[in-house]
């Protein structure tokens, strides 16, 4: 087989976009206030609780209320949004007078950005969850939903629960409640390869303590909790009063979407295996073969290296690779149902009697020509190289059947 090098110009554009299933928790840095007198020509200035900020900042950083000094308020913020999208500001009162109505309590809020909605001690209604939106001055916005849970001897309600997943990731855990007030169910997903046996739990809750699946009490209102959470575990919140509610938790691992062959090998003494890394525009990807001539290729058993479930036909089985027009292909199945296909195709180094191209390649990165020997009036090679490959030194490979090719 002889080998002939040319420079091609051919450009496709592939675009690939990223599907995020995590989120961030974020911390605030540090900031000024700023003061009524800073500059005349931004009103928002003078808005209470206004801390100065860039033009996409929007968050609220303390939320208070002010309801005497017997009275706990224990407000944690969310720094990361539930499964509605919003940011949770979840707020335990305790020892509430009596001369105070949840349905109109004035809260003192401090944000970052331009303007907030409600605004900062406007009387609302907290017997049901308010939603407030945090505006930046770009147009963007964060919506916050703050909910008040009055800690009596009967409450006992989990405020937060979300799997830390290291990098500030986290996963949320989403509650549902049985009809009868008995507990309920928790479910979380985690992306694909995250270690079960070992993950940390951030909690908060409004009882008198906690029962962790392995027995132990807290009776603080946040903890944190890490075990094995490969198999449903099991949780039970006590009140004051003795009574209890109990959640089972299910933590659900994504399926892995990854799928490739990583080592591919006829065991010729002088092969050259070459894997692509891109696909051909028929979606397939490209396993080329480079094997000396005066081999028997009908039927070969690969060895075969590849990440995922299954690959078929079966790395243990013969195959004929002896055709370079009639490839053969493998396909490799992920964990979540998705697969790839690898076209093989084997040619040789020495010439023979015909005269035909049997294989175009570019190898940085490696990308397979399509011949159409059909094609009229001569034969047609097409090529798509990556958006972004430089066209002035494209190298390719060719193989052919003759004496001599230019």
């Amino acid at each position: 087989m002889k080998k002939a090098f040319f420079v091609l110009i051919a450009l496709s554009l592939f675009v690939s976009c990223p599907n995020p299933v995590l989120k961030w928790i974020d911390t605030p840095a540090e900031r000024e206030p700023f003061s009524s007198n800073e500059g005349d020509d931004d009103e928002n200035n003078t808005v209470p609780g206004r801390i100065a900020g860039q033009r996409t900042d929007k968050e609220i950083v303390s939320f208070t209320f002010d309801l005497g000094p017997d009275v706990e308020n224990d407000i944690p913020i969310g720094k990361s949004p539930d499964h509605t999208g919003k940011f949770p500001i979840k707020v335990i009162v305790s020892n509430l007078p009596e001369t105070v109505s949840i349905d109109s309590m004035k809260p003192t809020i401090t944000f970052i950005g331009k303007s907030l909605s409600p605004g900062s001690g406007s009387p609302r209604d907290f017997s049901s969850p308010v939603d407030y939106r945090v505006s930046a001055e770009d147009g963007s916005y964060r919506d916050y939903t703050v909910t008040v849970y009055k800690n009596t001897n009967t409450s006992k309600e989990i405020l937060r629960f979300d799997l830390d997943l290291g990098s500030g990731l986290a996963a949320e855990g989403i509650i549902t409640e049985n009809s009868d007030g008995s507990g309920g169910t928790i479910t979380a997903t985690v992306p694909a390869g995250t270690n079960l046996s070992s993950l940390t739990i951030h909690l908060a809750h409004t009882g008198l303590k906690m029962i962790d699946p392995g027995s132990g009490s807290h009776a603080s209102a946040t903890f944190d909790y890490t075990g094995d959470f490969s198999a449903p575990t099991t949780w039970t919140i006590v009140d004051h009063d003795g009574g209890s509610k109990t959640y089972t938790l299910t933590v659900n691992r994504e399926k892995s979407d990854v799928r490739a062959i990583t080592r591919f090998n006829l065991g010729i003494t002088g092969e050259e295996d070459i894997i692509g890394v891109e696909p051909q525009p028929d979606g397939k990807y490209p396993i080329l073969v480079v094997v000396p001539s005066a081999n028997t290729l009908t039927s070969k058993t690969p060895d075969i290296n590849y990440t995922g479930v299954s690959i078929s036909p079966a790395e243990t089985v013969g195959q004929d690779f002896s055709n370079p027009l009639t490839p053969v292909t493998y396909t490799v199945a992920a964990e979540n149902g998705s697969i790839r296909d690898y076209v093989v195709k084997v040619v040789t180094k020495d010439a023979d009697t015909t005269k035909e191209i049997t294989g175009f390649y570019i190898t940085n990165p490696l990308v397979q020509g399509v011949i159409d020997q059909n094609a009229s009036p001569n034969p047609t090679i097409a090529l798509t190289v990556p958006e972004g490959t430089p066209l002035n030194a494209l190298v390719p490979e060719i193989y052919y059947r003759g004496a001599s090719v230019s």
